[in-house]
C-alpha cells in the first residue's frame, strides 16, 4: 500500500509541475504574441499618421486633396 501511495504522490507532483511549466509557457507566449501585436499595430498607426501628414504638407503647397491622396497612397477621404 505504502509503495502505491509513493507512485501516486509522485505522478501528482508531476502532473502538477506539469501544469505549472505549462500555465507558465502559455502567459509568456500570450505576452510575446501581446507585445507582437502591439508593435505591428503601433508600426501601421506610425505609417498612417506619416501619410497623412506627408498628404498634408503637399496639400499646403497648393496641391489638391485628390492629389494629395494619390502622393501619399492613401484614402482621399481621409484628408476630408
Amino acid at each position: 500500500r505504502d509503495h502505491f501511495s509513493s507512485l501516486e504522490a509522485a505522478r501528482d507532483e508531476g502532473l502538477n509541475a506539469g501544469r505549472k511549466e505549462g500555465l507558465e509557457t502559455g502567459r509568456k507566449e500570450g505576452m510575446n504574441a501581446g507585445l507582437e501585436k502591439g508593435r505591428k499595430e503601433g508600426r501601421n498607426e506610425g505609417r498612417k499618421e506619416n501619410a497623412l501628414s506627408l498628404a498634408r504638407k503637399y496639400m499646403s503647397m497648393g496641391h489638391s486633396a485628390k492629389e494629395a491622396a494619390a502622393f501619399a497612397e492613401i484614402d482621399e477621404g481621409l484628408l476630408l
